[in-house]
């Protein structure tokens, strides 16, 4: 017969739990550690407590050293703190009853109020023309915080914080500041012995625009069953940074589950925005593509009138350039169906960048900001482009 009845498999007849670790103690405090002590088969017996481990410089108070009673808490108290350099450091708190024994690892983290002094990255202290959409704060670390305090501001004096963070890492990104906006953020290192001082920077978002291009060079036939596909090229001329981009559809097809639809960005970046949708349905009629759609494209019907997310993101495009030439690429993966990408035009909302010589690259990227030079040749590699460069 089975014993249907739930049981547990305890295999030594006492434990250790640590109930607090890890520690984070600021030198040359001490550094308490709460044990609770269990028993287990009606163990009675004695159990005596040592530790291993600990750094040179430290030593460890234990209370009780010695226990009996199921459930009782053990504190171990570590002394000598702040000989410690600052750090992290394990140590074992082992109890022992003859031939019995039961361990449990712990470990603490030494600070003190000596901070590093913290420089802000980016945005870099000054800089206009900020993409709000995604803007990465960045800081250098220091090996004596636990935490960071991160205040972003509409005023110098910090009396308008619009977002307010504690975290553990040296980086964050937020995605709701406003448009053509001055903004002060500022951020100090914090650990169990206070904090230290802020470090203060200040940035201006852009003035973010949106603008539409249409294809010039549609109808296009879509080769019937050619892995190769057909393109449709618009070309934008204006440079911006992007923030975001969506991009509406025409095309008519018997089959629209044999086409796999992509966008293609001056910089290479291709983006499937419909990869065989529709089964044995009909076209795309004014079909938008937008990260924020509601819908994937995946779950619409034909003729996907509406707008849909599409199968990869476009938010992968954010950040590069707007200008250059930007493909509208469409495969028929299988025979006997015919269509055609009737129009179809691309909507870019970005950061208007400066591009003195009007050769499509920003300024801050090109290599000969007075002089054109549409490929940035560069054979020497020192940063020059070839066509204003004297060496």
């Amino acid at each position: 017969a089975i014993n249907s009845t739930n049981f547990n498999i305890q295999e030594s007849e006492f434990v250790l739990t640590a109930n607090n670790s890890p520690v984070d103690v600021c030198s040359p405090n001490d550094a308490v550690f709460n044990f609770t002590y269990n028993t287990f088969l009606g163990f009675s017996g004695t159990t005596t407590f040592s530790t291993s481990g600990l750094p040179a410089g430290a030593s460890a108070t234990i209370n009780p050293t010695t226990v009996t009673a199921d459930g009782t808490t053990v504190t171990v108290t570590v002394t000598g703190v702040g000989s410690l350099s600052i750090g992290n450091y394990p140590f074992t708190l082992t109890g022992t009853s003859g031939t019995v024994t039961s361990s449990a690892n712990v470990e603490f983290n030494v600070n003190d109020a000596n901070f590093a002094t913290i420089n802000t990255i980016t945005p870099a202290s000054g800089v206009t023309d900020v993409a709000p959409s995604n803007v990465v704060f960045t800081w250098n670390t220091d090996p004596n915080a636990t935490s960071y305090e991160l205040d972003i501001s509409t005023d110098s004096a910090f009396s308008s914080v619009i977002d307010s963070q504690t975290l553990t890492t040296n980086t964050y990104t937020s995605t709701s500041l406003a448009t053509q906006t001055m903004y002060w953020w500022r951020v100090r290192a914090v650990n169990d012995c206070g904090n230290g001082a802020y470090a203060t920077s200040d940035f201006q978002t852009a003035n973010i625009g949106c603008n539409t291009y249409v294809s010039n060079d549609t109808p296009i036939a879509i080769p019937d069953s050619n892995a190769a596909g057909i393109s449709s090229t618009i070309t934008v001329t204006d440079v911006s940074s992007i923030t975001d981009v969506n991009v509406t559809i025409d095309i008519t097809h018997t089959y629209a589950s044999d086409l796999t639809i992509s966008l293609i960005s001056p910089a290479g970046t291709e983006v499937i925005l419909s990869l065989e949708n529709g089964g044995s349905g009909e076209n795309y009629t004014n079909t938008v593509f937008d990260d924020d759609a509601a819908n994937p494209i995946a779950s619409g019907a034909t003729p996907f009138t509406g707008a849909f997310q599409p199968t990869e993101a476009l938010s992968v495009l954010n950040s590069e350039f707007s200008s250059g030439d930007w493909q509208l690429k469409v495969v028929d993966n299988y025979g006997f169906d015919t269509g055609n990408i009737e129009s179809w035009s691309i909507e870019i909302c970005g950061a208007p960048q400066n591009d003195t010589d009007g050769d499509g690259i920003p300024d801050a990227s090109d290599n000969c900001v007075n002089t054109p030079n549409f490929d940035q040749a560069d054979t020497d590699g020192d940063g020059i482009g070839d066509v204003c460069d004297d060496d």
